[in-house]
């Protein structure tokens, strides 16, 4: 999803906004759900720990490259969930630090469970103005030394889960912090956008099981976007997927689940759009620990989830 502000040119005597990407994509967006929603904290109903890495556009210089790691457990006979993360996001001349702290709380309906969740957050960022190059060498729009802000975050959700389908919806962060720098600077688009993701998936089959998933995002004043996934897997071990984000890209994901408690991940971005011709697209790694299991958990397609 394209998005943001951050720096004001001034080009050809006019300015102009340089718009960047001010939330990382997630190619595994199905494996690392307490990215978007706070409400799946604790939802695998074992203590677990994951990591990601993603290079998006390989071979573009400053492209975005993100690594992640969220740990997240249920409390208090399962009722509770609690979450953190950590995420390191860098794109051009911007390098974020943002940490999480998620809560959910989770109530029996029907067949399976309906978990309300709330977010809270603190992003470091810092932007090398340093490393940019203006047309006008007094342009007042930047700054001649490095800079940085502490952003506060709030966000919600909700998320149902049963053994075979999943729903939910989120606004990771309710909060428009300012991101200017300068005191001439559009403030209202020198903002954080809210960003809403809505996320269904279900599991089909016995012995090959069939999952399709998918998550929307929407933000304001940008296009709405989706990620259509189709994974299918064997044996309860491996899994194959292919996905499609919306005039963006084509991905191919591979799993594996090794022993009782370890899964490995890795997905490949073929890019639709003309940055094509200058990437050769975007990887994305994947692993995650689950640190005990109950009675036949494994087979239970939840895990899948």
């Amino acid at each position: 999803m394209k998005k943001i502000l951050t720096t004001f040119i001034l080009m050809s005597c006019f300015q102009c906004v340089i718009w960047a990407q001010q939330e990382p994509h997630y190619t595994h967006f199905m494996q690392n759900k307490l990215a978007f929603n706070p409400a799946y904290a604790g939802s695998h109903e074992v203590a677990s720990i994951s990591a990601l890495y993603r290079r998006q556009w390989v071979g573009l210089n400053d492209a975005p490259h993100t690594q992640t790691i969220y740990t997240h457990m249920p409390l208090f006979e399962n009722r509770v969930g609690f979450g953190l993360g950590l995420i390191h996001d860098t794109n051009g001349p911007i390098q974020d630090w943002n940490a999480t702290m998620s809560y959910a709380y989770r109530i029996e309906a029907g067949k399976g469970k309906l978990a309300m969740g709330l977010q809270g957050s603190v992003k470091a960022q810092r932007i090398n103005f340093s490393s940019l190059t203006a047309n006008d060498l007094v342009d007042n729009a930047l700054v001649n030394e490095n800079a940085s802000k502490i952003l506060p975050g709030f966000g919600a959700g909700l998320y149902y889960y049963s053994d075979k389908f999943y729903a939910g919806a989120s606004i990771p962060n309710l909060i428009r912090n300012s991101l200017s720098y300068t005191e001439n600077g559009a403030e209202e688009a020198n903002q954080e956008i809210r960003h809403f993701y809505m996320m269904t998936g279900a599991v089909f089959g016995k012995k090959v099981k069939f999952k399709p998933s998918v998550l929307f995002k929407y933000a304001h004043n940008t296009p709405f976007d989706a990620d259509l996934n189709l994974s299918v897997l064997f044996a309860d071990r491996l899994w194959v997927g292919a996905t499609y984000r919306i005039e963006d890209a084509l991905a191919g994901l591979i799993g594996v689940q090794i022993g009782q408690q370890f899964r490995l991940g890795a997905s490949y971005d073929y890019t639709l759009t003309p940055l094509k011709e200058v990437s050769s697209g975007s990887i994305e790694v994947f692993a995650e620990y689950l640190f005990r299991y109950k009675n036949d958990f494994l087979m239970n397609p939840r895990f899948f989830f």
